[in-house]
């Protein structure tokens, strides 16, 4: 018989992608960010030491900074998404039986924005990211080759004193995570 067997919920196991939701800063978004192949949440602390004795060790820890980078890797070639996240003037038309994008990348300042990143778990269960106030992070590789090509994105979650629905959040959130699970 197997010892020292942790002990888990199956229920709370996930794979797979998300869907990933853009609005405008502080309105709960609705707008559809397209084929999304993965959306990775890097939280980067940095802490201040607080050192006592001879020889001097480790008393506590305290967040310095905190900063929420949320990386997306797209896999739908949206000039108008795009545009969004990266700045640039955008322009669409259609051209007898063809629509055409155009996007012109001048990168100058975009607006933040909302966030919500939705999956659905292999048991019945979601998980909600929320991000309240974000501002892209600029940048993008943009390869073509022999696999799916992957539009990359990348987010900075900035604090937002308020959620969606207008209530207060603690001080200095910069998302909402939650965790739904069927009681099945």
């Amino acid at each position: 018989m197997p010892t020292n067997l942790p002990q888990f919920n199956t229920k709370r196991f996930s794979i797979g992608p998300a869907v990933m939701y853009l609005g405008v800063a502080g309105v709960a978004p609705t707008v559809d960010l397209g084929a999304v192949y993965e959306v990775a949440v890097k939280v980067t602390a940095e802490n201040n030491k607080f050192l006592l004795g001879v020889p001097a060790v480790p008393q506590w820890y305290r967040f310095k900074t905190i900063e929420v980078t949320l990386t997306v890797k797209g896999l739908e070639w949206n000039l108008e998404t795009i545009r969004k996240v990266m700045g640039g003037y955008y322009l669409q038309e259609t051209v007898g039986n063809t629509d055409v994008q155009t996007l012109y990348g001048t990168f100058e300042y975009v607006d933040p924005f909302s966030i919500r990143v939705l999956h659905k778990t292999p048991a019945g269960g979601t998980i909600t990211l929320d991000v309240f106030r974000a501002l892209p992070g600029g940048g993008g590789d943009f390869s073509f080759g022999q696999k799916v090509h992957e539009i990359p994105y990348t987010f900075h979650a900035i604090s937002s004193p308020l959620d969606f629905d207008g209530n207060a959040l603690p001080p200095n959130t910069a998302f909402k995570l939650k965790l739904e699970t069927p009681n099945v």
